[in-house]
């Protein structure tokens, strides 16, 4: 039998768990509201990083970069398993333009350590820039254009993170 002594405490630790999570989820469709694909973002950052139920803006911001990384891993992915000599030059372009903008992301955690988000949304443009330019080149690889749109979206979730903790 469950007594009121461990039934009040229980109910306490549902309702502050369930209302965390709603507020998670209110802060999530609201970074995503701002980008060109709100569906896409919510499914993003909600899955990326099992932390994202219970995040905080840096914690979002570190599951955003973890996402744009993996995008990159897809475009080599690509170039190391295609053949077609054109084919392999093109996606070559496009790995080395991925490499770039996480480069350019790479300093992200310590600019989120010491609260540099003009810097992060710098480098969220670089991501996004480096994902433009892929576009063209992938129009045919429905995998890759999957990937573009998803380092897009990571991208400008970054940007709005950032923007929402300066």
């Amino acid at each position: 039998m469950v007594t009121p002594r461990i039934l009040i405490p229980l109910l306490f630790l549902t309702a502050g768990n369930l209302l965390l999570l709603l507020t998670t989820a209110a802060l999530v469709d609201d970074i995503c509201r701002q980008t060109k694909e709100p569906p896409r973002c919510v499914t993003i950052l909600m899955s990326t990083d099992a932390r994202t139920s219970t995040a905080t803006l840096p914690v979002l911001e570190e599951a955003a970069m973890f996402s744009a990384g993996q995008c990159k891993m897809a475009a080599d992915n690509l170039y190391l398993f295609t053949k077609d000599p054109n084919q392999k030059g093109i996606y070559r372009n496009c790995r080395d333009l991925y490499i770039a903008a996480l480069d350019a992301l790479s300093s992200g955690p310590a600019n989120l350590q010491q609260h540099n988000y003009a810097k992060l949304v710098e480098e969220a443009g670089t991501v996004e820039s480096a994902v433009g330019g892929c576009a063209a080149a992938f129009a045919n690889d429905a995998a890759l254009v999957r990937a573009n749109q998803d380092a897009s979206v990571e991208a400008q979730a970054i940007a709005i993170i950032a923007r929402n903790l300066h």
